[in-house]
């Protein structure tokens, strides 16, 4: 693997690092998150709410970022088709920075809709990396580390939740003045990898398959393998295309019906539920009121997110 290769697939990775940040940004502020709510209707509305109420409007915030990452991951597809791999990450992040903008701004005007706007924004974009991202870094690579470089998004995700726990804890930049920071800084790694786009270049499916230009596909893959015969590449691209073409399409109600595929689309759904409904997605937003609700102080909650660290 080669600097060009390395950079191209750590730049798209960064996309996945903000959709992992976002998720475990609202974990450890979330006292601070209910007391600027509360705060901001007294001081806007006269009105205090009741702690229901303050509850329900936390796990607004919490989930109105996952509504925009569903839209955002169906909308992955038609941006990777229409303007490519590359362009659609760097318009996935004019959200991410729209986002992060308002989050960081929200508690200076006492509002929480720019907080839930930013975070439906940022869900948006995250949504979208889920396609994109992946989409990226498996087009770039060579079949040899096509797998290793695949596991790399998985990492992102991981990496970002455990700079968001880090981060969030109140020493750090969870404490009542500093919050709006923790969630402002999805903008560094949103910016790195502004930067980085402007290097990397889009994948050779892309341009030679759906642009029609095996010129740029040529030189994307002799700058991507590092090597100058790249033949044999561009030909089975090709090759893949003219397969592509002469085999019919498939609708999801004949994938349904299909006495073949109906087991295995069985086991993809029941992973995919499994993962749901095992917990771990409450433990993502919820995991630092869970600790405290078992008897552990506020301060030790937060470390108990990060094992490594000391109590």
């Amino acid at each position: 693997m080669n600097w060009f290769l390395v950079m191209s697939i750590v730049g798209a990775a960064l996309g996945m690092f903000q959709y992992g940040y976002n998720i475990g940004s609202v974990n450890a502020p979330e006292e601070e998150l209910k007391q600027f709510l509360n705060s901001s209707i007294i001081h806007r509305h006269n009105v205090k709410l009741s702690e229901e109420w303050i509850k329900t409007c936390f796990s607004a915030i919490v989930s109105i970022f996952v509504i925009g990452g569903m839209i955002g991951s169906l909308s992955g597809s038609f941006l990777a088709n229409k303007f490519g791999r590359k362009h659609g990450m760097l318009y996935a992040q004019v959200l991410t920075i729209f986002g992060a903008s308002l989050m960081g701004c929200c508690k200076e005007f006492e509002s929480y809709e720019m907080l839930l706007i930013g975070r439906f924004l940022v869900g948006l974009s995250s949504g979208i990396f889920t396609g994109l991202s992946p989409l990226y870094i498996v087009e770039v690579s060579p079949i040899k580390v096509r797998g290793a470089a695949g596991t790399i998004n998985q990492l992102g995700v991981t990496l970002g939740m455990l700079s968001a726990m880090v981060l969030g804890n109140k020493s750090v930049l969870g404490g009542s003045q500093l919050w709006p920071v923790l969630f402002s800084f999805s903008a560094l790694p949103c910016l790195i990898q502004c930067v980085l786009l402007v290097f990397m270049t889009e994948t050779p499916r892309y341009l030679i398959l759906s642009n029609k230009n095996i010129e740029k596909g040529t030189l994307a893959l002799r700058k991507l393998h590092n090597k100058e015969n790249v033949e044999f590449e561009v030909e089975e691209l090709q090759n893949e295309e003219s397969t592509k073409v002469k085999e019919s399409k498939t609708s999801v109600w004949s994938l349904i019906k299909s006495s073949e595929l109906r087991l295995s689309l069985f086991v993809c759904i029941c992973l995919q539920l499994s993962k749901a409904f095992c917990g771990m997605i409450a433990l993502h937003y919820y995991s630092t009121s869970f600790f405290e609700g078992g008897g552990m102080t506020t301060e030790n909650s937060q470390f108990g997110n990060i094992p490594f660290l000391p109590k």
